[in-house]
């Protein structure tokens, strides 16, 4: 058995993933594998992937038909050997030390999970640093991230037996915030032990122009799928959580209006609706001056307010 297990899912890559394998295996620690699970790439990054394998023993390929990011996932997990598992993104990069500190961290704290903070690569060259520290208690970091602690696999190493003992998967067909709900499953079981390591080694390099940001159909019915399958995974007895499922329809309603997927009368109809809801989660000034705009019926002026 490995000690970890980092999993890299790679699609069309081939221009990018350089980087991120080359922080990878310039780690000071031993006892570590790569899988790099092409997910149906057609750029030639499969190929490239494994002539990588070839000069480093520590790297395997898995190629798939493609399937999505959450399916990939999920296989490079089955797949894994490790003692711990940790994901990496193929457009992001890592400092050295990190796989180091957060195993060291792991063993002398007996953890099933150990978070560290990260820094995120701005579009104009700015570096910031985002501050990740979660509750020794489970359930009271699922709270907090659904109220902005990350929800990424790729800050967090967490035990390969634990996820097996709670039977936790990436969600079927899901391929927007399916790693926040891997860990949605996972603190909700009170056993689970956290640590945390108060230093930043991942570098998230920030994507202008990424698929939430294009506007499509199928990314609102992507949206509206994890919104379903988010209700379906929080428990319901707490009032918190049940306030958060109350605002989820919120997301796919300002994603429609922003990118104009649905008519004006259909999105001030919805909005209508939700309005209740909408008002008591909004706190953003600008925002709030945009839900004045459809009052209204000024959608235009509307769009350029309620946008992320």
């Amino acid at each position: 058995m490995k000690k970890i297990s980092v999993i890299v899912v790679v699609y069309n890559a081939v221009s990018i993933i350089d980087k991120m394998i080359s922080s990878l295996q310039m780690q000071d620690f031993e006892d570590f594998e790569i899988i790099i699970v092409d997910d149906g790439s057609t750029d030639g990054t499969g190929q490239h992937c494994d002539d990588l394998a070839k000069t480093d023993s520590r790297i395997r390929v898995i190629h798939q038909n493609n399937q999505g990011v959450s399916a990939a996932r999920q296989k490079g997990m089955d797949s894994a050997a490790g003692e711990y598992l940790i994901h990496a993104d193929a457009d992001d990069y890592v400092e050295n030390g990190m796989l180091r500190a957060l195993y060291a961290t792991a063993v002398e704290q007996n953890a099933d999970v150990v978070f560290c903070n990260y820094y995120s690569d701005e579009s104009d060259g700015r570096i910031m640093l985002h501050i990740q520290k979660p509750s020794e208690n489970p359930f009271d970091t699922l709270i907090a991230m659904l109220h902005g602690l990350h929800g990424s696999c790729w800050n967090k190493l967490v035990k390969h037996s634990t996820l097996k003992k709670y039977k936790v998967r990436f969600p079927d067909g899901l391929n927007y915030c399916e790693d926040l709900l891997t860990w949605v499953q996972l603190f909700q079981h009170p056993e689970v032990k956290i640590a945390y390591v108060d230093k930043a080694f991942y570098h998230y390099v920030a994507n202008p122009v990424s698929v939430t940001r294009l506007g499509s159909f199928k990314m609102l019915e992507t949206i509206k799928l994890f919104t379903k399958k988010m209700t379906n995974a929080l428990p319901k007895d707490n009032e918190t959580i049940n306030k958060y499922i109350a605002t989820l329809p919120i997301a796919p309603f300002q994603y429609a209006l922003q990118h104009q997927l649905v008519s004006n009368k259909e999105s001030r109809a919805e909005y209508k609706r939700l309005r209740k809801i909408i008002w008591s989660d909004t706190h953003s000034i600008r925002w709030m001056c945009g839900y004045i705009m459809i009052e209204l019926n000024l959608m235009s002026i509307a769009r350029m307010l309620i946008k992320l």
